[in-house]
This record gives C-alpha cells, structure tokens and sequence, in this order.
C-alpha cells in the first residue's frame, strides 16, 4: 500500500510540476495542456470502439507523410480533470492500433495548439 502511495504522489507532483512552453520572439512563453481536446494517430487497421462515445462523429484524416496512418482530434463535451485526462490518454495509447496521442496546448486568447508525433512541445 505505501509503494501505491508513493506512485500515486509521484505522478501527481509530476503532472502539477512539469512545465510545457515555447519560444516567441526570443521570449520563453508558458502553455497549459487543454483537457478539452486531445489529437490521436492510428493505422489504416483501427476500428473505431463502438462503446467510446468521445469517437462519436469523428473524422479520421490520412496521413499525408504516412499512408499507412490517419489521425483525428477527439473533442470532450467538458474540460476533463487532470486525474481523468491522463487515464484517457493511457486509455487511447492502449487500444490497439493506435500509434500516437499529441496534447493540445493553450497559450492565453490564442487557438489551441494540437501536437503530434513529428511536432512536440
């Protein structure tokens, strides 16, 4: 039980300590992970799980450096908790065929920025 405790406090001070930002104009700029979308990479073999509902009407675009993959960007009705964010993210990572999950980052009243396995922040 104390090595679940020390794991589970691990991974929250992780998440609350790490720091994502870019570079504009020479200056170091913040970014918040957005938990209201997330972008996920497949190949041409996945099907969609009929008992995920965050797949409902999505679209799935082919990937224009790899044929043999497609990825789309999943859109929660509500921004999720970071304890349930990061359980999706695991979740997706483990369905099969899926070869990638990018973050989507927020920087003030600018758009979100969608990452993926060839743009990394």
């Amino acid at each position: 039980m104390k090595k679940i405790s020390i794991l589970v406090f691990l991974l929250f001070a992780g998440i609350a300590f790490s720091q994502n930002y870019s570079y504009s104009n020479g200056k170091k700029q913040p970014l918040e992970v957005s938990k209201k979308s997330i972008n996920i990479f497949v190949t041409n073999q996945f099907v969609t799980p009929p008992d995920k509902e965050e797949f409902n009407g999505v679209h799935f675009t082919e990937n224009e450096l790899n044929t043999n993959e497609k990825w789309a960007t999943l859109r929660f009705a509500n921004e999720l908790s970071d304890v349930a964010y990061y359980q999706k993210v695991n979740e997706l990572k483990n369905l099969p065929h899926v070869t990638g999950v990018g973050k989507h980052f927020k920087n003030g009243a600018y758009p979100t920025v969608g990452t993926s396995n060839l743009f990394c922040v």
